[in-house]
């Protein structure tokens, strides 16, 4: 990716001179992810583990070594950037470094999903004998329309929902999640009842009664996750996010008190950005047409209709 990236600042077409000579100069490079919480679901690690924490961290360690080894070998081949000479890199300090965190990244000596630890003491003599390639490297940014196509979850972000509706000029796709889906055929669950307990429910399980405990440890989706872990993990990997990171947070009950304590939270950890999106549930609900609740008996509860009020001119 580092190679391929590198290539495409040579052969892009700038908008502006000013554009162009500074990527010519600094030559950074924004690989990113996706699909994180796809690889905590297929190793049945609920978001909020300990496991997922621990191969969160070792992810992000495994991409910002590699690619500044590979940024390293460009710079043997090539030349270092231009204006690499007395930047932090020059001077053997990592992005880890930056957050005055070396011993507790160079130290650290159990890596349960990699199996062993980087040479990180290796790479700082060559890059600063040598230098890279790259001023940047590492950047998570959101991948909404290519994580669709994909069919992975966005970026690093939790799980939104279970069942949704996704919208784009061709029309209105249903999603599901095809993991509990599995999980559900698996156990002889997946009946039409449980499709309607989801359906109403709007793809949040945790409040099925039916629904397996195991099941919604795992499936657990962003408003039922402390957003406390979900910042957690961003401050772990950001010790090797060179660029930055995109970050949405979901709060059930906003209020001043608790968005100030977030933002001091995050402050405190370090991280370069907070919020990208802050969201919170429609305080308006669609009708469900699609189901027939009160059908054979098969969903007995009903829920009450929401007072409120709605803007006359935009349905807001």
């Amino acid at each position: 990716v580092v190679r391929n990236v590198n290539r495409v600042l040579d052969v892009n077409i700038a908008l502006l001179p000013e554009i162009h000579d500074s990527n010519m100069r600094h030559r950074p490079l924004g690989i990113g992810s996706q699909g994180l919480a796809d690889v905590f679901m297929k190793l049945r690690f609920p978001f909020d583990s300990p496991e997922a924490a621990e191969l969160n961290y070792e992810i992000f360690e495994t991409m910002y070594y590699a690619a500044m080894e590979s940024s390293w070998e460009l710079a043997v081949e090539s030349k270092p950037y231009d204006s690499f000479e007395g930047s932090p890199l020059s001077k053997g300090l990592f992005q880890y470094d930056l957050w005055n965190a070396r011993e507790r990244v160079e130290s650290k000596t159990e890596h349960p999903y990699r199996g062993y630890s980087l040479d990180w003491q290796s790479l700082r003599t060559r890059v600063m004998q040598d230098g890279v390639r790259n001023s940047l490297l590492i950047a998570l940014m959101p991948t909404a329309s290519t994580a669709y196509i994909l069919n992975n979850t966005e970026s690093t972000e939790v799980l939104f929902s279970n069942l949704y509706t996704r919208k784009n000029g061709s029309g209105e796709f249903i999603q599901f999640n095809s993991y509990l889906m599995k999980d559900l055929i698996q156990r002889g669950m997946w009946t039409e009842k449980m499709r309607h307990l989801i359906m109403k429910h709007r793809g949040h399980i945790s409040e099925i009664k039916e629904m397996p405990e195991d099941l919604k440890q795992l499936y657990k989706t962003s408003f039922d996750i402390k957003q406390r872990c979900v910042i957690d993990q961003a401050a772990a990997r950001g010790l090797f996010v060179c660029q930055s990171q995109s970050l949405n947070l979901h709060v059930k009950n906003p209020d001043r008190l608790l968005l100030t304590q977030m933002y001091f939270y995050t402050w405190k950890l370090g991280l370069k950005t907070f919020v990208y999106y802050l969201r919170t549930p429609p305080v308006v609900k669609n009708d469900q047409f699609t189901l027939q609740m009160k059908k054979a008996g098969e969903v007995e509860e009903e829920e009450e209709e929401e007072e409120t009020e709605v803007c006359e001119m935009c349905s807001a």
